[in-house]
């Protein structure tokens, strides 16, 4: 039997607990009262959600799509119906920044994405999905329906208008010639593997109507494109083809004409780029890149469009930026960064960041985390966003750069503030290699000093990510049923520099271990946890670290480990992304030539050490982490006569959309740490 990695690290000197500060006025971070409600797994999954956030042009007012769940307490089970009575719902509504008030612009079943406001302010475009097809439709915002722009067999995404407003450009896939349709038939479907991804292209249709025009060919797949101010150059993000492989870590950055002929291509190998923007003057293109690393985006690009050569604005490489917006003078770039637990808001003058902490540079935005990208109104005057605090869930939020006032204007969520959530703070700690680790604390409402409540330890996913002071439905769901939730922000995790992120290269699994079990050490050692009340769960990355700890620790009662990663040569054949350049940076090679880089953080390769009761969730259609490595875990834990109980849900992918399976598998897994709880001493 393996000694608990408990006895075998050393328990932290002092663990530094620090309460987050207060929110913005208006936002309590007191506990609810005793009449607070407890949240169930219906209530996370009747959450509104925001997206797709444009703020117009004259920064009055926005849109966002809102999207709900429904569900019909008459619906009966019938063989055709998949959705076990929930059904779902996006629209696009709009919000007059002023007041906060909002309304519907859209209905129907078909679902919108995407709206972007023509120059004027007077139109909205946006593609609508319905039946599997996208299509491209205008909507005058002073009254009327919308219309259809015809573009053919096309299916638009990406859409931008042209400055004048008279052409609408977009990414669409062009449809198969008669000839392919009848290769492809003659074949009987077939297809060769790898070589079946279709690019895109970039179309531009006239708003009045006509034959979409492609700018570029299929020589190159383009995966995110800007349009010049003069309309006469187009800057793109492109790979080699559609594959998600080659999209996601493999970009070229590109200057072409309106007729799609090359004029600059950035001097930088094919490499991760992120938010390309056109300043509004023209004189340079603005993205988000590497400065070494493989998805850790701390380059801030400025690139001259009359030449092939890029700088950087910030060359510290500590950096973890996140979105970025020009000023409206096209002399400076507002950019979001993660900071530790928090999100930090810039300033950058085209001059450059030459010391981070320099005055000037941070603006004055605190006490929320930005959660999506910054939109800018014509005059640079506001900044809109979507954020969030750990007792609110996400709203449309405005930021006065000038004032450097916050201002949340929507309220989506009213009945979160009746629900009984818990109170988080920020926790620190030393491992055992005497590096300080930081993570986040959600104690339960019903811990008392002296009788804490059972812990959950739950790891972020990535592990290129960080836990951040943000909404968690489900770490607030298991705070009501009286855990406290420990989230530790262990090395490989971004938004503490680079080394920081860097530190697990070829190191899976001990990293993790010996930051998540110092921690825990830790809490225990400071009253915040009880030994005997300890329990594991995470999702893919973070399921990747429970099938790691199963195995070499047995201090949990139970474990959930959900799309979890638990073999890592598997992962390495059969995922969409996670091979090539992914494992040469995270693994130092690949299983071929490197097998004991593999072999030794392989959660597989300890299961004949798993004796924790497991819960294992994953979607069957996931191809990130594929489901063929739950069907290994739950083979190796069954062969082993462990307690492990699978459940497989269909159509989802990584992530689940469909609410039956959200509701579902929130309450299996609170449920499975309940099953598993001590048992009650018997009475006297």
């Amino acid at each position: 039997m393996k000694t608990p990695v408990a006895a075998a690290l050393p328990v932290a000197a002092a663990l530094l607990v620090a309460a987050l500060g207060p929110g913005i006025a208006g936002y309590p971070v007191a506990l609810a009262g005793p009449e607070a409600a407890h949240p169930t797994s219906e209530d996370l999954v009747r959450l509104v959600t925001a997206s797709d956030l444009q703020i117009s042009p004259d920064g009055t007012h926005a849109v966002f799509v809102r999207a709900t769940a429904t569900f019909d307490s008459t619906a009966r089970p019938s063989d055709d119906d998949t959705k076990g009575g929930w059904s779902r719902d996006r629209q696009l509504w709009r919000v007059d920044l002023a007041s906060g008030e909002t309304r519907a612009l859209t209905q129907g079943d078909a679902a919108p994405s995407e709206p972007q406001f023509s120059p004027d302010g007077r139109t909205l475009a946006f593609v609508r999905t319905s039946a599997g097809k996208a299509r491209l439709l205008l909507l005058p915002l002073s009254g009327g329906e919308a219309r259809v722009l015809d573009t053919g067999a096309l299916e638009p995404s990406s859409i931008r208008f042209s400055a004048d407003g008279r052409r609408i450009g977009f990414l669409a896939t062009a449809a198969l010639s008669d000839s392919e349709t009848r290769a492809r038939w003659l074949r009987g479907g077939a297809t060769r593997w790898e070589h079946e991804f279709r690019p895109r292209q970039l179309w531009l249709v006239p708003v009045e109507g006509g034959t979409p025009r492609a700018v570029t060919g299929p020589e190159y797949d383009v995966v995110a494109w800007d349009r010049a101010p003069d309309g006469r150059r187009f800057a793109l993000l492109t790979a080699v083809s559609s594959d998600p492989y080659q999209e996601s870590g493999l970009l070229t950055a590109r200057i072409v004409d309106e007729q799609g002929r090359a004029l600059h291509t950035l001097a930088r190998e094919a490499s991760t780029y992120d938010q390309l923007a056109w300043s509004p003057d023209g004189a340079h293109v603005a993205m988000l890149g590497l400065n070494g690393g493989l998805s850790n985006l701390n380059a801030l690009l400025l690139w001259d469009p009359d030449t092939d050569r890029a700088r950087d604005l910030a060359p510290d490489p500590d950096h973890t930026f996140e979105y970025l917006a020009w000023s409206a003078d096209g002399r400076a770039l507002f950019v979001t960064e993660k900071a530790r637990t928090r999100t930090r808001l810039d300033r950058v003058p085209l001059a450059g960041m030459a010391n981070p902490a320099a005055p000037g540079t941070a603006l004055p935005f605190a006490g929320r985390v930005i959660d999506g990208a910054l939109t800018s109104d014509r005059a640079g005057a506001r900044l809109a966003f979507l954020s969030s605090t750990d007792r609110e869930p996400d709203e449309v939020t405005v930021f006065d750069p000038g004032s450097g006032r916050t201002r949340v204007v929507t309220h989506l969520n009213p009945q979160v503030s009746s629900w009984r959530l818990g109170a988080q703070k920020i926790v620190r700690w030393k491992d055992a290699e005497g590096v300080e680790i930081e993570g986040l604390l959600t104690v339960a409402p019903s811990s008392r000093p002296g009788a804490p409540a059972p812990l959950i330890v739950v790891p972020h996913g990535g592990p290129d990510d960080v836990t951040q002071e943000r909404f968690s439905p489900l770490t607030q769901y298991f705070a009501s049923r009286g855990y406290s939730v420990f989230r530790p922000n262990y090395r490989g995790g971004t938004g503490y520099g680079f080394a920081f992120y860097a530190a697990n290269r070829n190191r899976f699994g001990e990293i993790e271990q010996a930051d998540i079990e110092s921690g825990v050490d830790a809490l225990i050692a400071a009253g915040e946890a009880d030994s005997s009340q300890l329990y594991f769960g995470g999702w893919s990355w973070g399921g990747y670290i429970t099938a790691w700890t199963i195995g070499h620790v047995h201090r949990y009662r139970a474990a959930v480990a959900g799309a979890a990663v638990s073999d890592a040569m598997l992962s390495y054949s059969l995922s969409d992304i996670n091979h090539g350049i992914a494992a040469q940076w995270e693994y130092r090679g690949d299983p071929w030539r490197q097998l004991d880089h593999f072999d030794r953080p392989n959660p597989i390769r300890a299961a004949r050490e798993m004796r924790t009761p497991t819960l294992i969730l994953h979607g069957e259609a996931d191809n990130r982490v594929p489901f063929p490595a739950s069907i290994q875990l739950y083979r190796a834990l069954a062969d082993q006569g462990v307690d492990v109980t699978f459940w497989a849900y269909p159509r989802e992918d990584h992530g689940f959309v469909e609410p039956a399976h959200r509701v579902h598998y929130v309450r299996a897994w609170a449920d499975w740490y309940d099953a598993h709880a001590p048992a009650a001493a018997p009475a006297p």
